[in-house]
């Protein structure tokens, strides 16, 4: 068990590509009240390349990097159970990528004014069993919420964005209905 918090990262990565904070493997890891900004990678990096990853937390601000947050899960090693909650804007790619993992929640977020995604769903395993919450803010991202490759079994519960309310009359929908 990790526990990280009131951390602060600044401009990780000035010369090569690089995460403010990466954990790789473990179980009951948690980032809590934790600032980073500037990164030339992911703000923070969760990942199961050398071990499985399961409950763990993730709250956090994370602004101007190429992710805010990335659960990069590999087909190899389970990536499983992860909670998200925090401010995750104005990143180059997406706010929040899920990537070969299961069973991820996003509660009480703000994903908001990302260039490419808010929520990107992803991966040849792909997202699965992903629960977006109706506490989240997910709003003027190119792209708000998408599910590619092997990504399957995704809900979105509530209005996240004064589009979705417009557009669906239903509390909870699979991301395909999302995104129509």
């Amino acid at each position: 068990n990790m526990w990280i918090e009131h951390f602060r990262v600044l401009g990780a990565g000035c010369e090569s590509t690089h995460s403010g904070i990466h954990l790789d493997g473990g179980a009951g890891n948690s980032i809590t009240k934790s600032f980073v900004t500037g990164c030339s990678g992911n703000g923070i990096m969760l990942d199961s390349a050398f071990a499985p990853l399961s409950h763990c937390q993730v709250d956090a601000e994370v602004h101007d990097s190429f992710r805010g947050l990335s659960l990069s899960g590999k087909s190899q090693e389970k990536m499983d159970a992860i909670y998200i909650a925090g401010t995750y804007t104005k990143n180059r790619e997406a706010g929040v990528m899920v990537s070969n993992a299961t069973n991820v929640i996003l509660g009480d977020c703000d994903v908001s004014d990302n260039e490419k995604y808010g929520v990107l769903l992803q991966g040849k395993s792909g997202a699965r069993g992903c629960i977006i919450s109706s506490r989240c803010k997910i709003a003027n991202n190119g792209i708000d919420i998408a599910e590619l490759h092997g990504s399957i079994n995704n809900w979105v519960f509530g209005a996240t964005s004064p589009e979705a309310s417009e557009n669906h009359s239903i509390n909870h929908r699979t991301i395909k209905e999302y995104s129509k």
